[in-house]
């Protein structure tokens, strides 16, 4: 990891599983900071020209992971940036190394079935697609959690809405 003294603090970078508010949080809180808003799922999707699923289903995940460390890099180059990304984008150390390098890491955590719940209500996600999404859930969060763990800062978001959830980031921004 790199160390406190070799970092550029340019950036906000939320992380966390699937479900856990990492884009409606980060719109918000770019809002209230008046910072530029960048989703790299969104990137992704506009740079492929397909949905995440039709990347999954068309190339397979590695390729999904390898169009994510462009857009994270891409991102994280950028300054006064809130940044959201995939849930699975701590698995790459190049992602990591981007995002901690120039920004600052909040870990928006979510339980697994609070995130199945919130998923349910968006996108279809390749990942939860299983007899079992809740066990889906809690098998990813297991293989990620130590990773999303190294965040400067986590905000649990269960039971908060995304303007709750903003509103404590901005809060704890302004006080580093």
């Amino acid at each position: 990891m790199i160390s406190p003294e070799h970092r550029l603090f340019a950036n906000i970078a939320l992380i966390g599983m699937m479900g856990s508010g990492k884009s409606s949080v980060g719109r918000l809180l770019a809002e209230r900071l008046g910072w530029e808003f960048i989703d790299t799922d969104a990137m992704i999707v506009d740079g492929a020209g397909k949905s995440i699923a039709g990347i999954f289903a068309d190339e397979g995940e590695k390729a999904f992971r390898d169009l994510e460390v462009q857009a994270i890099a891409s991102a994280a180059g950028r300054e006064h940036c809130i940044i959201a990304t995939g849930g699975g984008a701590v698995l790459r150390p190049e992602n990591r190394e981007a995002l901690w390098r120039r920004c600052r890491v909040v870990w928006l955590k979510v339980s697994p079935d609070e995130a199945v719940a919130r998923a349910a209500n968006g996108d279809r996600r390749p990942l939860l697609e299983s007899p079992d999404p809740a066990a889906s859930a809690r098998a990813i969060l297991q293989q990620r959690e130590c990773f999303y763990a190294l965040a400067d800062v986590a905000v649990d978001t269960n039971g908060l809405t995304a303007e709750e959830t903003a509103y404590r980031i901005a809060g704890l921004w302004k006080a580093l």
